[in-house]
């Protein structure tokens, strides 16, 4: 499990009770934290996930971190 300093770091403190945000902590096989994206930020009850930024997001950094690998 990750350090959750490194989930506080990526959130606003003086937004945290009033807005519901969905973000998308991209992990490696060793569980490292390659990424963390904001898929949708939304009201005091919800927030919404555009699927497509989940994935693109996903699939973008895939494609870095294996390329990151293929070159190292």
């Amino acid at each position: 499990m990750f350090p959750p300093k490194v989930l506080r770091a990526n959130w606003d403190a003086s937004k945290l009770e009033f807005i519901e945000e969905f973000k998308v902590v991209l992990l490696n096989r060793a569980n490292r934290v390659l990424g963390i994206v904001n898929a949708s930020s939304g009201g005091t009850c919800g927030t919404v996930v555009d699927l497509k930024v989940f994935f693109a997001a996903a699939k973008t950094h895939r494609s870095l971190s294996t390329h990151y690998n293929s070159v190292c």
